[in-house]
C-alpha cells in the first residue's frame, strides 16, 4: 500500500494582491497525475487546505473538484484541519464525502473517530489541536487547567493505544510546530495556549508522522516529516517543493515550479537588465526589487515591463539637510511647504503641476471638513 503525504495548500491565498488560482490548478492537476503514475492508495493532506476561514468560492470549487477526481484513483483520502481551516467550512460536506472514503477530520468529539484501520496501516488522523480540544472532559483530563503540552502528549498516547490493538504499522498526522523545525517567512506562528513548539518525543511510538504547518520540506528524524507547502508563498522559500510517498521506504517527489520567484538587487540600470533576462509573457515570474539608489517615480515606471510581475520595489532612502534660509516659518502656507518638498524630487513640470493640483484639493477638503 502506497501513501502520499502533502499539506499546506492554502487554497484561496492572495500574494501581495495576486491570486494563486492558476498556480493551484496546475499543482492539483499535477497531483492527480502523480497519484495515477505512482499508483497511490491513500492520500493524506495534513492541514491548511484553505488559507482563511472564509475561502473564496473558486477555492471551495477547486477543492471539491479535486476530491471528486482524485478518489477515482485512490482507496482513501484523509483531510485534517490546520490552524487556517474553519471547522464548519470543512465539515459542511463531511458526511457526503465520507460515503466515498474521503475522511474529513476537523473537530474532535471522540478519539475513536480519529483512528482508521486501512489495509496494512492504521491511520491516526489528528487535526490542529485547538486548546478546547485538549481541555475537553471527553478526553478524561481531570484537571480543569491542564498543562497543555502534557495534554497534547496524552492525546497522542491515547490515540496510539487505540491504534496498536490492530497490530499494524501506525501513521499519525499533526499540524503543529515541532522543536527543531526550520520556518520561513510565510508561516503564521501557531500557539496552542502559550505553547509554541512541541517535543518530537510525543511521536516516538509511531511508524510515521505526517506533519503540516511548516512550509519548508524537512525531516525532524527519519520517520517524522514535514512535506512542506507544494508551492512557495514567500521569497524566502527557495528550496524545492515536495510531496512524500510512504511505502517500503519514505521517498520525496519534487513538485514542479509553477511560478518562479526572484529577488533582484542593484542599481536602476542593473535591475532593468536583470528583469529583461527573466521575462516570461506566458507565465510572468513574481519579482521583488531592491534598489541601492533613489530614483524618481517616472523612472520606476520604466521597470514595469511585460512578462514580469513586480510585487514590491524597495529603494535606499537618503536623507539630507534642507535649510529654509531667511524664511518666517509662521508665514508659510501648507502649499509653500509642499512646493519646497517637491523641489527635492526629480520631477517634470507637468508632474509637479499635477501634484500641486491634487495637494490643493486635499487641503481644501480638509479645511472644509474642519
Amino acid at each position: 500500500m502506497k501513501i502520499l503525504h502533502t499539506s499546506d495548500w492554502h487554497l484561496g491565498i492572495n500574494f501581495k494582491g495576486r491570486s494563486f488560482e492558476e498556480i493551484h490548478k496546475k499543482f492539483l492537476n499535477w497531483l492527480i497525475d502523480t497519484i495515477k503514475k505512482e499508483n497511490i492508495d491513500v492520500l493524506i493532506v495534513a492541514g491548511d487546505i484553505f488559507d482563511s476561514y472564509n475561502p473564496a468560492n473558486y477555492a471551495l470549487k477547486m477543492y471539491h473538484s479535486f476530491l471528486a477526481e482524485a478518489i477515482k484513483h485512490l482507496k482513501h483520502i484523509f483531510i485534517t484541519a490546520g490552524n487556517h481551516d474553519s471547522i464548519s467550512t470543512l465539515e459542511i460536506s463531511k458526511d457526503v464525502l465520507d460515503a466515498f472514503n474521503i475522511h474529513v477530520i476537523a473537530d474532535i468529539e471522540n478519539l475513536d473517530d480519529l483512528v482508521f484501520n486501512v489495509g496494512e496501516y492504521v491511520i491516526c488522523a489528528v487535526p490542529f489541536l485547538r486548546e478546547r480540544f485538549i481541555k475537553t472532559t471527553a478526553l478524561n483530563l481531570s484537571e480543569k487547567e491542564i498543562e497543555l503540552s502534557d495534554g497534547i502528549k496524552k492525546i497522542y498516547e491515547e490515540i496510539y493505544n487505540r491504534a496498536k490493538i490492530y497490530n499494524k504499522k501506525i501513521i499519525a498526522t499533526g499540524h503543529l510546530s515541532v522543536s527543531g523545525a526550520l520556518m520561513s517567512e510565510s508561516e503564521r506562528e501557531i500557539y496552542i495556549g502559550k505553547i509554541k513548539t512541541i517535543s518530537p518525543e510525543i511521536f516516538k511510538n509511531f511508524d510515521y508522522v505526517a506533519l503540516g504547518h511548516i512550509h519548508k520540506p524537512q525531516k525532524i528524524n527519519e520517520f517524522i516529516r514535514y512535506s512542506g507547502s507544494p508551492v512557495p508563498f514567500s521569497f524566502s522559500e527557495k528550496e524545492e517543493k515536495t510531496v512524500l510517498v510512504i511505502d517500503e521506504k519514505i521517498r520525496e517527489i519534487k513538485v514542479p515550479k509553477f511560478k518562479e520567484f526572484f529577488e533582484i538587487k542593484g542599481s536602476f540600470d542593473e535591475v532593468k537588465e536583470k528583469l529583461k533576462k527573466i521575462q516570461n509573457p506566458e507565465n510572468p515570474p513574481f519579482v521583488e526589487v531592491e534598489l541601492n539608489e533613489n530614483i524618481s517615480s517616472s523612472k520606476i515606471d520604466e521597470l514595469k515591463i511585460e512578462g514580469v510581475e513586480i510585487t514590491a520595489i524597495k529603494q535606499k532612502l537618503e536623507f539630507s539637510e534642507y535649510v529654509l534660509d531667511d524664511i518666517d516659518i509662521e508665514k508659510l502656507t501648507p502649499m509653500n511647504v509642499f512646493e519646497k518638498r517637491v523641489e527635492l524630487e526629480d520631477l517634470s513640470e507637468i508632474e509637479i503641476k499635477k501634484l500641486k493640483e491634487i495637494y490643493q484639493e486635499i487641503v481644501e477638503e480638509v479645511e472644509y471638513e474642519n
